[in-house]
């Protein structure tokens, strides 16, 4: 590849994918698609985890108060039911 085009695609491809269609678009051979196939699933997998750092950070952030809902007899103690915290939790996870 000429220097010109490894430039272009330094510029053009901000992500794996860009960078994918770019060396499809340039007839890059299969070794080089299946490197970059890898590099996008890693890059992917960083993202999801990203997003999925960045919602539990929110849900901590208005974590609800779990009341204790149901008494133990046996013991005498409280414990939350699995609805009460499920109804509790689910709107704010959604």
């Amino acid at each position: 590849m000429a220097d010109k085009a490894k430039k272009d695609l330094v510029v053009r491809g901000s992500s794996p994918a860009e960078l994918i269609k770019l060396a499809v678009e340039g007839n890059a051979d299969l070794d080089k698609l299946e490197k970059l196939l890898s590099i996008q699933e890693r890059w992917q997998k960083g993202e999801a985890k990203k997003a999925f750092v960045k919602a539990m950070t929110a849900f901590k952030a208005e974590s609800p108060t779990v009341t204790k809902d149901k008494l133990n007899s046996q013991y005498n103690s409280k414990y939350t039911s699995l609805s009460n915290l499920v109804n509790t939790v689910n709107p704010i996870l959604s």
